[in-house]
């Protein structure tokens, strides 16, 4: 991290990195306060916007919620609609896909988000 990194932001910045959940505000508030770290919740909040504008991590809009996710390499979602698990889809039409608007249209793309939304295998099981 280039800016200032303070032991706060660092693990909040380790929390969401180490959680392939893709958490919530509240869901990553409760993990840092259950463990008794004294991090108060506008720490979290500052901390959070500043490590999403400094590009280390994504803010990600899915069913209408916030999520963060700390994976930075190129990768699109599947969100299940009926249980809400959020799933990592790494494919090689990422990049593919990428090249060729940027080639039909001329832009210059810095990030792509693809979401998928259905139903996950284990929700399907449950029918």
């Amino acid at each position: 991290m280039n800016t200032r990194n303070t032991k706060q932001k660092e693990i909040i910045y380790k929390s969401i990195v180490e959680d392939k959940s893709h958490p919530t505000i509240n869901e990553i508030i409760d993990k840092i306060n259950a463990k008794k770290l004294g991090i108060g919740q506008a720490t979290i909040y500052r901390n959070l916007n500043k490590l999403v504008k400094e590009g280390y991590i994504d803010k990600i809009t899915f069913l209408d919620s916030v999520h963060y996710d700390g994976n930075r390499v190129p990768h699109n979602h599947f969100v299940c609609c009926e249980c809400g698990k959020i799933m990592d889809l790494f494919d090689d039409d990422y990049k593919c896909n990428k090249e060729i608007v940027e080639d039909k249209y001329l832009f210059k793309i810095s990030k792509i988000y693809t979401t998928y939304e259905g139903v996950c295998l284990d929700c399907q099981g449950k029918r």
